[in-house]
């Protein structure tokens, strides 16, 4: 009979409601009434028990108030633990962007080396070009050992 009871109050029929003494304590208040007799109807009122209505009630509140913290509790850790995933999945991702950054800051650095590079060579380019445009004075002997010639 409990198993019905627990049944019906899961389904939201208040307990009162789904128990059989409070139907027939009803009818025999209604049986009292209609008979005209009050002294009845005190008497099925007074062995009522409203002491143990109100436990089933209470208990009905307890089972619901029960599932509801454990479906909060249940939420409330999947959002931290989902939120521990995302700080995981942040970290994860910082270290690739530091790994980028250094990647960045080694092909800065050899950019700026061969910018370096390039304009030593153009120096020594200009360097060669004007000594080529320049005509040779007196003073400037080349002999054919130092030119390679025959």
């Amino acid at each position: 009979m409990d198993e019905i009871r627990l049944l019906l109050m899961d389904f939201g029929i208040p307990p009162y409601f789904a128990d059989i003494g409070f139907w027939v304590t009803l009818l025999g208040v209604i049986w009292a009434a209609l008979r005209g007799s009050f002294r009845a109807m005190v008497w099925f009122l007074e062995h009522t028990s409203l002491v143990a209505v109100k436990q089933e009630l209470d208990d009905h509140l307890a089972r619901r108030m029960d599932k509801q913290r454990k479906d909060y509790d249940d939420k409330l850790s999947d959002a931290i633990n989902s939120i521990a995933d995302l700080t995981k999945s942040n970290q994860e991702i910082l270290k690739q962007l530091v790994k980028l950054e250094e990647r960045d800051a080694a092909k800065f650095h050899r950019l700026n080396n061969l910018e370096t590079t390039v304009q030593s060579l153009s120096t020594e380019l200009m360097h060669i070009q004007v000594l080529n445009n320049m005509p040779i004075g007196r003073s400037i002997t080349l002999s054919t050992d130092d030119i390679g010639g025959d």
